[in-house]
């Protein structure tokens, strides 16, 4: 078969190697015409609309007034009580998953299933949202699961076949005109959970979220739209995003970086602690803020809203609770909203839970350093409101 793949260069780099054989099976495999070449980034991700010099994202007071929002992504499925437990911690944000099957290959495929399966998250996604309400908190809407899912290549498929491209702007259109008006609780439509391009795609991956965002102001022109970034919403793929020329739009970044320090214990085996040198780097709240620094500059350069959807580690991290708190501090001093993943989702990441690896784990019997870590995040939310109340 054919394949192809693309990274970026750092701008320090000075030599690399590139190696090409089989991992985590046996046999031979042979590479016959391989060719590489050097990109302008810009060939590969073109801005999808003309921007004037000097442009500023443009915020209306529907987002300005709306506080730093600090809270959690919420479980795989709605059940009653669980968001009452999340407020009580101080959480006044939850960022609402549709997902299923996660890493999953073509889950979605079939569309007329992919729409049932759909209305059926919308549904649930109405009693979360009734809480939400009652609660006082803000909800982001995700479509952790577009319709065609991801590919054999694990980028996503919606990128690479019309009918799903397509698809996806009609999926919002729908949801939009469900939920129109309600924006007293919802903060937002987070239009796709963590795209993928890893080269060249007939359909960019910001594109296709451009045309969801019109396809969803055509029906209302009041929803603020959250977009992700490349490669899974990596701080480093900032350093090419573009802005779009709507009004209202939020930026969204996940941080799970280091990931053999964020992921050990699942694919990545080597238990490694935080803060620590970890492949020859010292990696600490320093190291944190320079990974992040793309996305910084982003914020700076265009006056846009940030938003963290994503960060943990997993339960067994050594210094999680460090990690989690250095990564807190950061998106504070920087005035980014940010969501943990996840309440109550995952014994992996679930801050209720203790134990020392993916299958010891049991419900703790007083507050773990992680949850520890996010209710003192979690407590900036009530001075925020005392604050605004003097």
């Amino acid at each position: 078969r054919e394949e192809s793949f693309s990274f970026q260069v750092p701008d320090n780099a000075v030599n690399g190697k590139l190696y090409l054989g089989l991992q985590d099976s046996s046999g031979v495999v042979d590479f016959a015409r391989l060719k590489a070449e050097v990109l302008d980034v810009a060939d590969l991700f073109p801005p999808v609309a003309e921007l004037p010099e000097n442009f500023r994202a443009e915020y209306t007071p529907l987002v300005t007034s709306t506080p730093v929002l600090r809270g959690a992504m919420s479980p795989g499925e709605y059940r009653k009580g669980d968001l009452d437990v999340l407020a009580s911690w101080g959480a006044n944000l939850v960022r609402w998953q549709m997902t299923r099957n996660w890493g999953g290959i073509r889950v979605g495929s079939d569309l007329e299933e992919y729409n049932r399966w759909l209305d059926g998250e919308l549904d649930e996604f109405e009693s979360a949202l009734a809480d939400c309400e009652r609660l006082g908190m803000k909800v982001i809407l995700d479509l952790h699961a577009p319709p065609g899912g991801i590919n054999e290549a694990h980028e996503t498929t919606m990128l690479y076949e019309e009918k799903y491209a397509k698809a996806f702007s009609e999926v919002w259109r729908k949801i939009a005109a469900r939920f129109k008006g309600r924006t007293g609780a919802i903060f937002g439509y987070n239009l796709v959970n963590e795209p993928v391009q890893k080269g060249k795609a007939p359909f960019n991956y910001l594109r296709l979220q451009y045309e969801a965002a019109q396809a969803i102001r055509e029906v209302d022109p009041d929803i603020p739209i959250i977009i992700e970034s490349n490669l899974a919403s990596a701080p480093s793929t900032f350093a090419y995003l573009t802005p779009l020329p709507l009004k209202d739009v939020i930026y969204q970044v996940h941080m799970y970086r280091p990931l053999n320090y964020t992921h050990q214990g699942l694919e990545l085996k080597e238990p490694i602690a935080y803060p620590g040198v970890n492949n020859g780097v010292m990696y600490d709240r320093e190291k944190l803020k320079e990974i992040l620094e793309p996305v910084r500059e982003f914020q700076r350069k265009y006056g846009a809203r940030i938003y963290v959807g994503e960060f943990a580690a997993t339960r067994w991290a050594e210094g999680a609770d460090r990690y989690m708190s250095d990564c807190i501090s950061i998106f504070e001093e920087y005035g980014w909203d940010w969501s943990y993943h996840a309440f109550r989702e995952s014994k992996t990441w679930d801050v209720e839970y203790e134990g020392g690896s993916y299958k010891d784990y049991v419900k703790a019997t007083a507050p773990t350093g992680r949850l520890r870590a996010l209710l003192e995040g979690f407590r900036k939310n009530h001075q925020q409101e005392v604050q605004k109340h003097e």
